[in-house]
C-alpha cells in the first residue's frame, strides 16, 4: 500500500495523507501528524511501516511533528485501527481529524479508534 493523497479540509485548506506499507494483509506501525517544512506548512498525516520511531517519520517526510500514534490496517476486512500516542511528541491535536483523514484516503474502509 503506497498512497499520497491531498484531502480538502472544511476550512478551505488541504491536508496530505501519505501511506507507505508493504503489500501485506495487516501492515501496522507508527503514524505522525505534522506540518510540512517545505509545503507552506501544510498539514500532513504520514504512516510509514519502514520507520521505527515517530521522529524518523518526521525526518523522512520533512515534517514538524505535532503528535502521532499507532495504526493497524486490516486489508482483508477493510479496517483501520488507530490507537496510542508518540512518547516523544504526544498524541496528535485532533484524533477525530486523524480518523477523518484515514477515511478520506481509504474509501470503503471502516476507520476506528481503539481505546486503551
Amino acid at each position: 500500500m503506497f498512497l499520497r493523497k491531498r484531502i480538502p479540509l472544511p476550512d478551505g485548506q488541504a491536508a496530505v495523507v501519505i501511506l507507505s506499507a508493504p503489500a501485506e494483509d495487516g501492515p501496522s506501525g507508527k503514524f505522525v501528524v505534522g506540518r510540512s517544512a517545505a509545503d507552506g506548512g501544510a498539514l500532513v498525516l504520514a504512516f510509514d511501516t519502514a520507520c521505527t520511531f515517530h521522529k524518523d517519520i518526521g525526518e523522512k517526510y520533512g515534517l514538524r511533528p505535532m503528535g502521532g500514534g499507532w495504526c493497524e490496517v486490516v486489508e482483508r476486512r477493510r479496517e483501520v485501527w488507530i490507537s496510542g500516542h508518540s512518547t516523544q511528541f504526544g498524541r496528535e491535536p485532533d484524533r477525530t481529524l486523524t480518523l477523518t483523514l484515514f477515511e478520506a484516503a481509504l474509501p470503503g474502509y471502516r476507520v476506528e479508534e481503539e481505546e486503551g
